[in-house]
């Protein structure tokens, strides 16, 4: 099932993920993804990467090469990408006590997929908790930005088997008037 995010806060993330893909930097990035898993009361992301492909072979950048994205992001659209996050996400950085000043494109990637994580799977981390991936997959064909994922639900469940057996008969009954001796 496909569905376009129509709402202000998504138009905005799909405007400025249709600028942050086609930096220098990015280029042959295909998808940033989150593993997140939880269960009690607590949950988190376990990890965030960024993948670039290269004809069919898909590669896990390196800290350094995440690290240079950062620094090649223009002024203005760090400015713009802080100012989403802080204005649109700020609880979640509140909340997890995530560093300040946040990184702007490794910060927009996880505080939207954790938004978007959030808004879906409400409750997740709770109880007996869940598990899964969540990932902003950019086409260079088309220009088109999705969101792709799999979440797993964890949950307790039980079998009921009914048992009945007779331990012995008659008992109680008296011997020769067959009404139980009453």
């Amino acid at each position: 099932m496909s569905e376009l995010l129509g709402s202000t806060v998504y138009e905005a993330i799909g405007a400025l993920a249709v600028e942050v893909f086609p930096l220098p930097a990015m280029e042959g990035i295909t998808r940033v993804s989150i593993e997140y898993s939880g269960s009690g009361d607590s949950g988190d992301m376990d990890q965030m990467s960024f993948f670039r492909s290269v004809g069919s072979d898909e590669t896990v950048l390196e800290e350094n090469e995440i690290a240079k994205i950062e620094a090649e992001c223009p002024d203005d659209l760090r400015a713009r990408l802080i100012s989403f996050v802080e204005n649109h996400v700020n609880d979640y950085w509140t909340y997890y006590g995530r560093a300040n000043p946040v990184p702007a494109i490794t910060g927009f990637f996880e505080a939207f997929l954790w938004r978007k994580l959030n808004r879906d799977f409400s409750g997740w981390e709770n109880n007996d908790g869940a598990s899964g991936d969540l990932s902003m997959v950019f086409n260079a064909h088309d220009g088109t930005v999705k969101i792709v994922g799999e979440h797993r639900s964890y949950f307790v469940d039980y079998e009921t088997t009914e048992t009945e057996f007779v331990l012995a008969e008659g008992v109680g009954e008296a011997e020769g008037d067959g009404d139980g001796g009453l």
